[in-house]
């Protein structure tokens, strides 16, 4: 969705790694420390500091900074925040770009944690190949695991949309 943006690939990965940290999801963690190394080429110490919300590149420690804000207010950042941010040298566009990766990414913690509390891990549901560089999700090798049944559910747990949208 996002593969044509400007900020490039390894701020990308830092990013992924940085909410995914903030977010809590292991899966995550694990898929984007794999690509970030892999394909991305960044090194265990900037994997660790990235997700830490930091970066031994002082300009992608910047965009890390904001994306965590981003995270952490819910999108309510402060002018200093912008200001911080557009001064470590990201245009209007790339500054939107981040804001737009921390969505995605938080998007993809959210649904890895409710497939997993729901179906299990979501290794066991949907498996990830590459081609050409890119992540596509492909069938899994077995079955899909079946909903837990309700008896197995912890008691405050409900069914996805169990209520009626109103």
């Amino acid at each position: 969705a996002l593969g044509k943006g400007s900020i490039g690939a390894k701020t990308s990965e830092r990013i992924a790694l940085a909410v995914a940290e903030l977010n809590g999801c292991a899966y995550c963690l694990s898929a984007h420390s794999y690509l970030g190394s892999n394909l991305a080429k960044l090194d265990a110490a900037e994997l660790d500091a990235n997700r830490r919300g930091n970066s031994g590149d002082s300009k992608a420690a910047a965009a890390l900074r904001f994306a965590s804000r981003v995270v952490g207010t819910r999108g309510h950042v402060t002018d200093e925040d912008l200001s911080a941010v557009k001064a470590a040298g990201y245009s209007e566009a790339e500054v939107i770009e981040i804001v737009l990766l921390v969505a995605l990414n938080t998007l993809t913690t959210t649904a890895a944690g409710v497939r997993s509390q729901r179906y299990g891990t979501i290794t066991e549901v949907v498996g990830m190949r590459t081609r050409g560089g890119r992540i596509t999700a492909a069938a899994t090798t077995g079955p899909a695991r079946q909903p837990r049944p309700a008896s197995s559910q912890p008691a405050s747990s409900t069914p996805l949309l169990s209520t009626p949208l109103s």
